[in-house]
């Protein structure tokens, strides 16, 4: 199991990315929209988001406040590959 603290400004979002690692977000500040798959949601702290294995996410800070959530992944996930080959960046 992989566990990572995330924060994402103010009118910033993730790119859209994938992973075989299946993963939850549980929300703890501030709130904005989760994308998994087709499905778009609003989302807000105290949510917990699960992504299935290899489904297509991201998420955008909608709110006026840092979106910040806990990412577990399991099995664990080799983030520093992950960031390395530019996968996975927040977009401004």
């Amino acid at each position: 199991m992989t566990v990572t603290w995330v924060e994402v400004t103010v009118g910033a979002q993730q790119q859209p990315h994938q992973h075989e690692p299946e993963q939850v977000y549980v929300l703890i500040t501030g709130k904005g929209q989760m994308r998994v798959g087709d499905e778009a949601k609003e989302v807000a702290a105290g949510d917990l988001i699960y992504i299935p294995p290899q489904a297509l996410h991201s998420i955008e800070n909608t709110g006026d406040e840092v979106l910040s959530y806990i990412s577990a992944t399991t099995p664990a996930f080799d983030f520093k590959a992950f960031y390395d080959g530019a996968i996975y960046k927040l977009l401004t």
